[in-house]
């Protein structure tokens, strides 16, 4: 919706895949994890239920990926983990796009195919309504789309001062 208002806009998992499918980038997963780089549940299932596999993915990742980032030009980037990641002193201002639990539940299910790997992810994640409280504006996804075009409109104004 912020395309539609002339706002550029880069995803931080867009961009994650772009530097986890360079060549280099794939010999470091595979040999960090010892799961095929390009077996992206593979990835998943080896950091979900390990710590440290988890934290030395972020560590050889989220350089790169917020090097990447900041080179976009982007008015506008979505970053899906953003306080789970420590990065949103980064940013000016944080705009928390949210939902109901169930909902956010079944998004992220449907997205991966494993309900029972949906709920091992949001479990380690902040919960919906603290991230809500850390950002500056809110924009509610599980109301009518008119009520989203709305609050989007809203908060486009706010930003592009």
């Amino acid at each position: 919706m912020f395309r539609e208002l002339g706002f550029s806009v880069a995803s931080a998992d867009e961009i994650a895949k772009e530097v986890r499918e360079r060549t280099e980038v794939q010999a470091e997963i595979s040999w960090l994890l010892g799961v095929d780089a390009k077996d992206v549940t593979a990835i998943r299932e080896a950091i979900t239920d390990d710590p440290e596999k988890r934290t030395a993915l972020n560590t050889l990742m989220h350089g790169r990926v917020l090097e990447a980032m900041d080179s976009s030009g982007a008015d506008i980037i979505e970053v899906p983990l953003l306080f789970e990641s420590t990065i949103q002193c980064l940013f000016a201002q944080i705009l928390c796009v949210s939902c109901g639990a169930e909902i956010q539940l079944e998004r992220l299910t449907h997205r991966v195919q494993d309900r029972e790997a949906a709920e091992r992810m949001v479990g380690l994640q902040l919960p919906l309504r603290v991230k809500e409280l850390l950002s500056d504006q809110t924009i509610r996804t599980d109301l009518p789309l008119s009520a989203v075009r709305t609050d989007v409109a809203r908060i486009s104004k706010l930003i592009a001062m």
